[in-house]
């Protein structure tokens, strides 16, 4: 378990994190969402150290991180950024952070299969894709086979089956019983393995917020408007989007969910295209919401040209 209580930390003179109190408990993965920008990072440094802390606790299976006799055996961490040494293989990476947390070769080698890279355990990490460095640095977080891991913004450089990847450790860790906290990234990615979200605002935690809540808003809706409207709306539908007419302007346009504005567009050569746009409104003012921010009602428009 991971405990913060009035938690106040400084860096290079200037505060980064005033009052935060919440507790990361077992069996859960806990994101820290950070709207304003270096706070959830910030959570994350003093709980580990690496920054000031000017007031309050941070404290891991109920002792600081500075007091612990085998850290490595307590709390797997993947810092922002990780920099590996790329003169070294994963394989000795991996082997290097085994040694020092008294584990086996064989340990090592079993977190090179299980993180996905053993086909390049054996290459020098001069110019390695972002993707392998994440699942380098997960790797030497597990290794020891710690009770909680707290991972700094991890998604930050993941798409695609890497993201896909990684969320599905994240959920076997906390089904085994172990702590998870991840801090800072992205709201989609949060929404889609946290348990909850605790989100930070400029005097502390402004809001906790369950997962299921947090899907409708990182939903995209796509808003658009051609010359052959109904012959588009069965095409979308056939492509698997939800499609509701709306009004835009006094003029009737389609509103669209669950395909990309990208797939939108393409499907719409040939319709007569007048307008597209892309709604980020609500998220935007939702998030700004939960942390107490003011955030102007502002969309982002994508206009196509006409077809």
């Amino acid at each position: 378990m991971i405990e913060v209580s009035r938690l106040s930390g400084a860096r290079a003179g200037r505060a980064t994190v005033r009052d935060v109190t919440f507790r990361a408990r077992a069996g859960e993965v806990t994101a820290l969402l950070d709207p304003i920008g270096g706070v959830a990072s910030g959570v994350v440094r003093l709980i580990l150290g690496r920054d000031r802390l000017t007031a309050g606790t941070a404290l891991i299976d109920g002792r600081t991180y500075e007091s612990l006799d085998h850290p490595a055996a307590v709390v797997g961490t993947v810092r922002s950024p990780f920099g590996p040494r790329p003169w070294l293989t994963p394989r000795e990476h991996i082997r290097r952070a085994a040694t020092a947390a008294g584990q086996t070769r064989r340990t090592a080698d079993e977190v090179l299969e299980l993180v996905g890279l053993t086909s390049l355990a054996g290459d020098r990490l001069w110019g390695a894709p972002a993707a392998a460095r994440v699942r380098l640095a997960v790797g030497c977080a597990m290794v020891a086979g710690p009770t909680n891991y707290i991972l700094d913004d991890p998604f930050r450089e993941l798409t695609g089956e890497d993201a896909r990847w990684l969320r599905q450790v994240l959920r076997r860790l906390v089904s085994q019983g172990r702590t998870v906290l991840i801090a800072g990234g992205s709201l989609r990615q949060w929404a889609r393995v946290a348990d909850r979200v605790i989100v930070l605002g400029g005097e502390g935690v402004t809001a906790e917020v369950p997962p299921g809540e947090l899907v409708p808003v990182v939903a995209r809706t796509v808003t658009i408007r051609v010359a052959r409207q109904r012959e588009l709306e069965d095409l979308l539908v056939g492509m698997g989007a939800t499609v509701a007419r709306t009004d835009v302007d006094g003029a009737e346009a389609l509103a669209v969910t669950g395909l990309r504005p990208d797939d939108v567009w393409r499907a719409s050569v040939g319709f007569g295209l007048v307008e597209l746009t892309e709604e980020t409104r609500q998220a935007e003012r939702t998030l700004g919401e939960l942390a107490g921010l003011a955030v102007p009602r502002v969309g982002v428009l994508a206009e196509r040209g006409i077809a």
